[in-house]
């Protein structure tokens, strides 16, 4: 109500027209009045002006659980847990390799107003390529705060493999018929076989009697345990290294044992 009540600084620890006022708790709202005295014996102290105004957010803690997860050739998906405390939202950097920016204002950066949630996808990428992210907390400031941030790195998934070419069948023996072909190279890291009797050959790598890519070596391989004297259709198809592969269309060709 004046400037005799609460808290109060005298005119010995003020000097010029302004003064700081320190050791408040932070985010929390202060009322000032500031009077003005004159100089006598016993001063006059006027009404006083007031003014109120909050204090600042302490910094933000870190975030948690940062995980990356490759969606596609040019996507990878980045989640995490706030670390609670004064976190109002989120900022991240990005770039190329196995080290991460320095800090959430370097390299390629997303501010916290394209930012939702504890979630982001991260577009626009190279396939079969490896990034690293920083992901960092700010605060509400009006300048925030911004947290050191947690690193993260994933590769892109890699781009679908071309269908391998020059399928070639040869009967070996009466229950053998031996597979060659070329590799369509790029992407490709291994092969599929597919095959069903008679002269339509299975409609994808995954239907008829499959064999995978973890039996396969090289570009050829030998079918073994067939009936004599029977028709046999083929599919041979390329796969790559994503987690979960993706499978070219593959090629057909049809045998007798």
């Amino acid at each position: 109500v004046d400037c005799a009540s609460d808290n109060q600084i005298g005119e010995g620890s003020i000097t010029g027209t302004s003064h700081s006022i320190s050791g408040l708790s932070p985010y929390t709202q202060y009322s000032f009045k500031v009077c003005a005295i004159n100089d006598n014996p016993t001063p006059y102290v006027a009404a006083g002006v007031d003014v109120s105004a909050y204090t600042l957010e302490t910094a933000p803690p870190d975030v948690t659980g940062l995980v990356a997860t490759p969606i596609s050739n040019t996507q990878i998906d980045l989640s995490w847990v706030s670390g609670g405390g004064y976190t109002a939202d989120y900022r991240i950097a990005y770039k190329l390799g196995s080290t991460a920016p320095v800090d959430c204002a370097s390299d390629t950066q997303i501010g916290e107003g394209s930012i939702t949630g504890t979630a982001h996808s991260i577009t626009g990428l190279s396939a079969a390529t490896q990034y690293s992210f920083k992901v960092c907390a700010i605060n509400a400031n009006p300048t925030p705060n911004v947290a050191a941030g947690e690193d993260v790195s994933a590769f892109t998934l890699a781009n679908p493999p071309p269908d391998p070419s020059g399928l070639l069948s040869t009967p070996i023996s009466s229950s053998q018929i031996q597979l060659d072909w070329t590799s369509g190279g790029l992407t490709t890291t291994g092969f599929r076989i597919a095959y069903l009797q008679g002269n339509t050959a299975p409609v994808d790598c995954a239907t008829g009697t499959t064999i995978g890519e973890g039996s396969i070596t090289g570009t050829s391989h030998t079918i073994t345990g067939l009936t004599d004297n029977t028709e046999y259709s083929f599919r041979v198809c390329a796969v790559n290294s994503n987690p979960t592969p993706d499978v070219s269309t593959g090629i057909t060709k049809s045998e007798t044992t």
